[in-house]
């Protein structure tokens, strides 16, 4: 009977690893889902500074902008 008994607590403690685990990986992908949109946030952003940046100098030549990423 001790052995059932242990086997069926391993079982138990496996489907409840299993399950966090699959809770981890859904956060995970939201998690990633979310860095994405602020990538493509903070690039969108990137572009208009630029262009502004090109407004303000009246230049519109890439190798004087004194952006990082440049």
């Amino acid at each position: 009977m001790s052995t059932a008994n242990n086997d069926c607590n391993l079982q138990s403690i496996v489907l409840q690893l299993v399950q966090q685990n699959n809770l981890l990986m859904e956060q995970t992908n939201q998690l990633i889902q979310q860095n994405n949109q602020l990538i493509q946030i903070n690039s969108d952003q990137t572009a208009q500074l630029r262009m502004l940046l090109d407004e303000i100098t009246g230049d519109d030549d890439p190798q004087h902008r004194n952006l990082d990423d440049d």
